[in-house]
């Protein structure tokens, strides 16, 4: 009798403390426990006016079977359609129900709940018998001029500081992904960072953004940030049990600006929550403190990696504290076999006073191959290595990457399945309604930019034709700089005919920078023609201005430019 009533102490201690931390539901025992574990829509992103099928799974998670009962849909509070479980469900029983919603542009929540209508069942946990999930509805590109713009997404910046990997570019995928989806034009952002890479941008300059968006063929660029991930946790250990529970939030804002002018033409911040028991593992908890815990320990001083040797599949994390902020930096990695990634221009940080240390966490898409490899840390603009680098680390070979690693990498399916991802997918929801509005409105100001950034057609061009960007001047036109003005721009004159408007010069047309030498008749002294005294050019410009005679031109890059140097337009 003893025993016995020891174990009855200790379930009452057990349940009583698991209601500490989880309060809210009333337990029993001996009776079923209907829950929706998931819904899914298909089509993930509908445009208004297509029906969306959308499947609802209920599971008896009780320990006594169901008889028959219902299951109802709501859309943003209304009530639906209801589907019936004719045969109910055997303990650890689950079914699948389907529904159809002819979709709407917006916004909206769609609960799906158990046992509703008629609440037929009597259950051990009355509480737990609603799912919710959300789905944006994109507004289509509208009156074909939305249609007509073609976009630029640039990486997210990362100032969440979560420890979690991938962010930058998740977010700005899935950014991409819903606007493909919605109707519109979005170039590929390796053919914006191409072009940050050859002119020497800097990818945290929003004008050298819009400027290499512009030259990529761009009406305008969408520049966002994830500005938080703050997870709440909620633990309890008892030895053999370990509950975790969460409340996330995720914040995210965006901007979009005209790849002309550098307007910003609209700015929104989004934020969305979610919270529940963390089923996709136990210990998330752990990992997320154990995250923050990384993050601090490649911030004590100069340049390091979290640890010596990762095995394959794990994330990379490594820091660097700034002991001048501001400044902007990016890491590459590299293998037995070159660079592995990831790409220079999605993954720049930049240190502040407040916030001096900065931190990189990178799953690679794939296994990396065992071997040694390195991290180098680079400043932007110019793109020079810092002397703290290169760090060495390993990766080994082993047993497949713990299950944790996906549910902290953007992108991957169990990191959508975590209650993490449910806040970002909310968020982004939120995000994609206001952005698709925003383009909409915004689409025949950039189309009017466009026909004036690109002006009158040129001689010889067909009807319709449109100049592209570096290719309004003839080839080979020869300038030379007449005056310095600060520290980064020129002015151009020409030599044989005019260096502006009338020789066909646009903005964004890029001149590479030569020494000159005069060649002259050795009878008569007269000039012959001004060439190159040096092989390869010791720098470029990019036009910035155009007048009737002259052009201004920005500098790319750090080099010395004198008065006199040579100017030949780039092929």
């Amino acid at each position: 009798m003893k025993k016995i009533f020891s174990v009855e102490i200790s379930v009452v201690v057990l349940l009583f403390l698991v209601g500490l931390v989880f309060p809210g539901p009333s337990y029993a025992f001996g009776e079923p426990d209907l829950r929706i574990t998931d819904i899914t829509f298909s089509p993930n992103d509908p445009r208004p006016g297509e029906v969306v099928s959308i499947t609802a799974s209920v599971r008896n998670q009780g320990s006594s079977d169901a008889g028959r009962f219902y299951v109802r849909i709501y859309v943003d509070g209304e009530r639906k359609d209801y589907e019936a479980v004719s045969f109910g469900l055997d303990v650890g029983e689950s079914e699948d129900l389907g529904f159809s919603w002819t979709a709407e542009a917006g916004q909206h929540e769609i609960e799906v709940i158990a046992d509703d209508p008629f609440d037929r069942i009597n259950e051990s946990n009355e509480d737990n018998n609603s799912y919710v999930r959300y789905i944006s509805v994109a507004p289509p590109a509208t009156g074909g001029a939305a249609g007509d713009i073609r976009i630029a997404v640039a990486s997210f910046t990362d100032k969440s500081n979560s420890g979690f990997a991938n962010v930058s570019n998740g977010v700005s995928d899935l950014v991409v992904q819903n606007l493909v989806n919605s109707g519109f034009q979005v170039l590929e952002r390796q053919q914006i960072e191409s072009v940050l890479l050859e002119q020497q941008f800097n990818p945290a300059n929003t004008s050298d953004l819009a400027r290499a968006s512009r030259i990529a063929g761009a009406d305008a660029l969408i520049v966002g940030s994830v500005t938080g991930i703050d997870v709440d946790k909620s633990r309890i250990d008892l030895g053999f049990l370990s509950v975790t529970g969460a409340t996330v939030r995720v914040d995210l804002s965006f901007r979009v600006i005209s790849a002309y002018t550098s307007q910003i033409l609209a700015a929104d911040s989004v934020s969305a929550t979610a919270e529940g028991q963390t089923d996709a593992s136990f210990n998330f908890g752990t990992i997320v403190s154990s995250l923050s815990q990384t993050s601090q320990n490649v911030c004590t001083g100069g340049f390091k990696v979290s640890k010596s040797t990762y095995y394959q599949g794990e994330v990379i994390t490594v820091g660097y504290l700034d002991t001048s902020p501001p400044t902007a930096f990016t890491v590459q990695f590299s293998g037995p076999s070159g660079p592995v990634g990831p790409s220079t221009f999605s993954n720049y940080r930049t240190s502040s006073p407040s916030n001096p240390c900065v931190t990189w966490s990178w799953n690679p898409p794939g296994p990396l191959t065992p071997g040694n490899y390195t991290a180098n840390i680079y400043t932007v603009p110019p793109w020079t290595p810092l002397p703290v680098g290169p760090i060495n680390f390993q990766v080994s070979s082993g047993s497949a990457p713990p299950s944790w690693v996906g549910q902290i990498t953007f992108g991957t399916k169990q990191f959508q399945d975590s209650v993490v991802g449910d806040a970002v997918d909310k968020a982004l929801s939120k995000l994609d309604s206001s952005l698709a509005g925003t383009l909409n409105t915004s689409a025949m100001t950039l189309l009017n930019q466009r026909e004036e950034f690109s002006g009158p057609q040129m001689s010889g061009e067909g009807e319709g034709t449109e100049p592209q960007p570096g290719e309004g001047g003839p080839s080979g036109l020869k300038c030379r700089v007449v005056s310095l003005e600060g520290d980064d721009s020129v002015i151009l004159a020409g030599i044989e005919v005019e260096c502006g408007e009338s020789s066909g010069l646009k903005e964004d047309d890029i001149f590479s920078i030569y020494p000159a030498s005069q060649v002259n008749d050795p009878d008569t002294g007269e000039l012959l023609e001004i060439i190159p005294s040096t092989d390869e050019p010791i720098g470029k410009v990019i036009l910035t201005g155009i007048y009737d005679r002259i052009s201004r031109a920005q500098i790319i890059g750090n080099f010395s430019v004198q008065v006199g140097d040579l100017a030949i337009l780039k092929e």
